[in-house]
């Protein structure tokens, strides 16, 4: 139904606040059958229960809603100690619903583990589900 890819920048330089992007892109011919629009909705939870979450339309309906952009910013806190000869890594998971509305549990949905590394000088992409396995 709905291809998404993964693509996290856990520290730009010049430090900018860590961030990690899910672009959610439509199959528009599943949406235009089923007639509406749906929400994709992330959450991102630490190794302390702490959670970010945010969510965006994709619609058949609308030109502009065919593709869109979860920007999810990271506290700092989660990293733990922050520089280049720092080894230590926190785990975090993430979990994400499509639905035709925003507020989906996320407690039986499968989650994804994540890194965060204090210091990586390339961004890092991930495919989370592939065209026709949803």
């Amino acid at each position: 139904m709905i291809a998404r890819t993964l693509l996290t920048n856990t520290l730009p330089y010049p430090p900018d606040r860590p961030y990690i992007d899910i672009l959610a892109i439509a199959d528009f011919s599943l949406l235009s059958f089923l007639k509406q629009s749906a929400c994709v909705t992330v959450q991102v939870t630490s190794s302390t229960a702490d959670t970010v979450s945010s969510s965006c339309h994709l619609s058949p309906f609308e030109e502009n809603k065919h593709s869109c952009l979860i920007r999810l910013q990271i506290p700092y806190s989660w990293f733990g100690v922050i520089g280049r000869n720092s080894t230590t890594r926190q785990v975090l998971t993430m979990s994400h619903t499509v639905s035709s509305t925003c507020n989906v549990p996320f407690y039986d949905r499968p989650q994804t583990p994540l890194s965060l590394l204090p210091y990586i000088e390339n961004a890092q992409a991930h495919t989370l589900v592939k065209d026709g396995k949803v």
